[in-house]
């Protein structure tokens, strides 16, 4: 004898833990601040050439016939690209030459440069671009083949340290080195300094024998100006120019920044709603820094005040999904700016994963006599993917011990002559 029917309940499921995934809420998009006293930027960085393409004329002109002098996306001290120059495979020097920073008059005029050598075993060098009137312009820096830095002079007389032609004044190094040069023309000097990542202290050149950093113009006669910067290198030497800024009140450096962001102000954690578990939507407070908030981390973990998850986004709030059901997650947020400081810790905020969709009726139940006091009961298989088992309940009373993982139940013990009433409930 069987019966028909179908009833419903839904238990909690737990799910194994899984990547969670970010969805876009709200974007933060900051400026990088501008430092008064940065200088003007020869080229825009190098920044709006295209890979490969020759050098923009003007600000660039040639000077002498190159193997290369081109836009390279290889490498870059600053952004994503820098000028790439080789000079021919011969003796002679060849290379490029700017204008804009020519014409600067003022004692403090400077100019900066990053320069990449891969090695120090070719020259190069860069020079004041004037050849008027046997001027020769402020300065002529060769980078030697012996891996020194020297400094050209071309005046009848020198004080103590220096001597006409070239004078060491340093030694170079691979990899990517800032130049400055700083102009006296009242004096008619110039200072001549280096250093390896913007963050350090300049290191001054100086002929080991001279008294001062103050190093003559190259100039045989009064040297008025700047005549914009040349480049250029001989044996099929390769260099990699950058980031060429030059101001004729000075270049100032920009302060470190150590001023970390505010804390976020609060946090909210709540479950996502009509799901089947493993999903929290998560949100809080935008946090303020005296230049601008860059992201934030994100900190999670199932044990108050004790993360083993850290995330960063530019967001102020999050989806996370792939979490355990029923299990309670703890979260804190820091922020974070541009000189890589982090604010404080959000004040801790949780909430629980739940499954909130019931499994559907199961379908297609029947039921047939196996004998004379056993029943077969049989039903469609449910399609969720969370589905645990089924319970079946025999006039209301549910009558299987563990969950039956199968579309079929047999009831025995039964009375002869007896009419009974089943139905099956699908449990997640």
């Amino acid at each position: 004898m069987g019966g028909l029917g179908g009833a419903s309940a839904r238990v909690r499921r737990i799910a194994s833990y899984a990547l969670f995934a970010f969805s876009v809420i709200l974007a933060l998009v900051f400026a990088a601040p501008v430092f008064a006293g940065d200088g003007t930027l020869v080229d825009a960085g190098f920044e709006a050439g295209t890979d490969a393409a020759a050098l923009s004329t003007p600000p660039w002109i040639n000077v002498g016939t190159t193997l290369r002098r081109e836009y390279d996306n290889t490498r870059a001290a600053a952004g994503t690209q820098s000028a790439w120059i080789q000079g021919p495979a011969s003796a002679s020097f060849a290379g490029v030459a700017e204008s804009q920073s020519a014409s600067m008059t003022a004692d403090g005029s400077e100019i900066r440069f990053w320069l990449y050598q891969e090695t120090t075993t070719t020259p190069r060098r860069f020079y004041d671009n004037i050849a008027a009137g046997g001027t020769y312009g402020s300065h002529l820096v060769l980078l030697a083949a012996d891996g020194t830095i020297q400094v050209n002079m071309a005046k009848a007389a020198l004080p103590a340290g220096y001597a006409l032609g070239y004078n060491v004044v340093g030694t170079q190094s691979t990899g990517w080195t800032q130049y400055r040069i700083t102009h006296d023309f009242s004096n008619q000097t110039i200072t001549l300094s280096t250093r390896k990542n913007s963050s350090d202290a300049w290191t001054g050149l100086k002929s080991a024998t001279a008294a001062t950093y103050d190093i003559p113009m190259r100039g045989s006669a009064t040297v008025t100006r700047t005549g914009g910067l040349a480049f250029s290198a001989s044996t099929s030497g390769n260099f990699w120019l950058d980031e060429l800024r030059y101001d004729a009140a000075g270049i100032t450096d920009p302060v470190p920044d150590t001023t970390p962001p505010t804390s976020p102000a609060a946090g909210i954690a709540a479950d996502v709603a009509a799901d089947q578990g493993g999903a929290l939507s998560l949100s809080w407070t935008p946090a303020t820094d005296n230049i601008g908030v860059t992201g934030y981390k994100l900190y999670r973990g199932i044990s108050a005040g004790t993360y083993d998850s850290v995330t960063t986004t530019t967001l102020t709030a999050a989806n996370l999904s792939g979490l355990l059901t029923d299990t309670r997650y703890y979260f804190a947020v820091s922020a974070l700016d541009a000189a890589g400081n982090e604010g404080e810790k959000s004040p801790e905020f949780s909430a629980v994963p739940t499954d909130d969709i019931a499994p559907a009726i199961p379908a297609g139940l029947s039921g047939s006599a196996q004998g004379a006091n056993r029943v077969s009961v049989s039903w469609s298989a449910n399609a969720e993917s969370d589905l645990a088992g089924y319970d079946v309940y025999r006039d209301g009373v549910k009558i299987n011990g563990a969950l039956v993982t199968g579309t079929s139940y047999l009831d025995s013990g039964l009375a002869t002559s007896t009419a009974y009433a089943y139905s099956v409930c699908a449990r997640d």
